[in-house]
């Protein structure tokens, strides 16, 4: 089976919760370590190392995890209960696209068995819903922008946006508006209006088989060649791959892509 996906530009800069520290407060010590840990108003990640600057970054690693873990556990959840066919895309790659910026982290640093260093670095929940705020906002644009490509050239220019921006939904754990310029309307959650979008898009694109070769000398390395339509168009400027771990996605140009297998299908 072929995994119909669309994967969003500069994704590298995406792998990972990025971590915009602004205005945060070094050795925090108006806080105690059992206060930040223990009363439930933060998020927190610990580090030690014999090194203070590598103690703060073990801190904001295991911070990032944390965290990381809980937008996951609840877009499980939100995933589960859905139960549709675009959001299962979304439970196989929100590892990949999550991007969260958060502001505010503070740290406390103490000195551990006499040479080492150790640090914590906390995040209020309070500044935690200040960024789901940004979230909302980034997607809304997004989809704002979305709606200007369309309408300038066409679905297949905006649908990385759009879909781009129903990944980052699942981020916020509250029901974002929009108001649609394009139909005139406004959603209560903007989720459902790009749902809409990616399912009516998947919807009219058909993947053919063109040919299926061997690599000569490779006789582990299968080569697809695929025609890609839209609305019986050729389509055109959008990534596909096998659903198989370790297989790159392959661009969509003028209808054709060629995809590759690095073991022979049974």
């Amino acid at each position: 089976m072929i995994e119909r996906y669309f994967y969003i530009k500069n994704i590298r800069n995406l792998l990972l919760i990025s971590f915009v520290v602004l205005n945060s407060s070094f050795n925090a010590q108006q806080l105690n370590e059992r206060e930040i840990k223990l009363s439930g108003k933060y998020y927190w990640g610990e580090g030690i190392r014999d090194s203070l600057e590598q103690a703060k970054s073990d801190a904001i690693a295991d911070l990032q995890f944390k965290i990381s873990a809980t937008v996951n556990s609840q877009s499980e959840s939100k995933v589960s209960e859905s139960g549709d066919v675009v959001s299962a895309f979304f439970n196989k790659n929100v590892k990949v696209y999550s991007t969260i910026k958060l502001k505010g982290v503070e740290f406390f640093v103490k000195t551990h068995g006499g040479n080492k260093y150790k640090v914590v670095a906390f995040l209020s929940k309070e500044k935690y819903r200040e960024t789901i705020s940004e979230i909302a906002n980034d997607v809304t644009t997004k989809a704002e922008i979305a709606e200007e490509k369309e309408s300038t050239n066409g679905i297949i220019s905006a649908i990385n946006d759009y879909y781009s921006a129903y990944l980052m939904t699942y981020l916020s754990p509250d029901a974002i508006p929009f108001n649609s310029k394009t139909y005139n309307q406004q959603y209560s959650n903007i989720r459902f209006f790009l749902e809409t979008k990616v399912k009516t898009f998947l919807a009219e694109i058909s993947i053919e088989q063109d040919s299926l070769w061997i690599e000569p000398g490779a006789d582990d390395l299968v080569n697809v060649s695929l025609n890609v339509t839209y609305l019986k168009l050729n389509a055109d400027n959008l990534d596909l791959r096998f659903d198989i771990p370790g297989n790159p996605a392959q661009k969509v140009e003028d209808g054709k892509a060629k995809l590759f297998l690095y073991s022979q299908p049974s």
